[in-house]
């Protein structure tokens, strides 16, 4: 049987503060879920909470069914794999890989079949006898993770495991942890402040914000239809623009109260097109950004400013900054906001 968890209002609070408010949230068996949110969101304390090393004010945690709000985190069968990887530098990669299973008892035999096992998995077969302090930052994550899932837990724990890497090797290694969550099949819970990793690697996410979780859906639901002010502007780059505005862009037949549209959703020229519209409006470039595979504009309508988003195709020519354009939002690119996070919580 996998893990179902279960979080049912939970709540916590430091010095009369609190930094979780009423969380509940169901994450399926097998299921890749993320906590996303800026740093102070409160998604690494929800974490702790499941491990076992903070307790909540109020609120239950279940797996399977079973209570383990008040449960010691060793009797938890989870593992985690901590931000700095928490190795015992005065151990080899063999000796932290099979910590867990010689506190647990496991018979000799049966820890080396069991290392090499995991080892082979996280790619670093032939490492066993290397010390911690010999490898590279990469290795001693996936060192961290072969720890994590030696002792074959029902929930693995990830808390910003790739913050610690670099661009290029982020790239590579989210995509290794997908790989292998999927093989697995473990319940995992993956924190990140960071949009990218979030939407690449996760079945479903949470979006935390001044702690309560303001959105929950698969990366493809939230993007597209992010409901919030806050999801919009902190899920990828977008043009929030309220009703007072909506004349100024052509959006008079839109019944709410904001609208979001995406910078490269917006049909930018220098003369008249007819097509699908839900809105046209002119304005003037003030600056340009040259971002390698897209070209992001500035400009400037009325008093606003609006982000523009060309992909760069290389036979793209370049708009100059002074130009005088015509944009166009074509209907479906414009996403109701239904409700505004950021005036509620500020």
């Amino acid at each position: 049987m996998g893990s179902i968890l279960l979080f049912n209002q939970v709540i916590k609070s430091y010095d009369g503060q609190t930094v979780l408010h009423d969380i509940s949230i169901k994450i399926n068996d097998g299921e890749l879920f993320t906590f996303l949110g800026p740093s102070g969101c409160g998604k690494t304390t929800l974490l702790r909470i499941l491990a076992g090393f903070e307790k909540p004010d109020s609120g239950t945690i279940e797996i399977n069914g079973e209570d383990i709000t008040r449960v010691t985190p060793e009797k938890r069968h989870i593992s985690m794999v901590f931000q700095h990887y928490a190795l015992f530098p005065h151990m080899t990669v063999f000796e932290n890989v099979s910590y867990g299973l010689r506190v647990r008892g496991v018979a000799e035999k049966n820890i080396r079949a069991k290392v090499a096992q995991c080892l082979d998995m996280v790619r670093l077969d032939g490492f066993a006898q290397r010390d911690i302090n010999e490898l590279s930052g990469g290795e001693q994550q996936r060192v961290a993770i072969a720890r994590a899932i030696a002792v074959d837990p029902g929930v693995l724990l990830l808390d910003e495991p790739l913050s610690n890497l670099d661009a290029r090797l982020r790239e590579t290694t989210k995509m290794e942890i997908r790989e292998l969550q999927k093989s697995l099949g473990i319940t995992t819970i993956f924190v990140t402040h960071d949009q990218q990793e979030a939407m690449t690697i996760s079945d479903r996410i949470a979006v935390f914000h001044s702690g309560r979780i303001v959105r929950t859906g698969s990366p493809q639901d939230i993007y597209n239809q992010p409901q919030s002010d806050f999801v919009a502007g902190f899920i990828g780059e977008s043009n929030i623009i309220e009703k007072k505005n909506f004349n100024r862009f052509g959006l008079t037949s839109v019944e709410a109260e904001m609208v979001c549209i995406r910078p490269q959703d917006i049909r930018i020229m220098e003369e008249t097109q007819v097509g699908d519209l839900g809105g046209r409006f002119t304005g003037r470039i003030i600056r340009i950004e040259f971002r390698g595979s897209a070209i992001m504009y500035h400009v400037l309508v009325e008093t606003i400013m609006i982000k523009v988003m060309v992909f760069n195709t290389g036979s793209y020519r370049s708009i100059l900054p002074g130009t005088a354009v015509l944009m166009i939002v074509p209907t479906h690119a414009v996403k109701m906001i239904t409700s505004s996070n950021i005036a509620r919580e500020n």
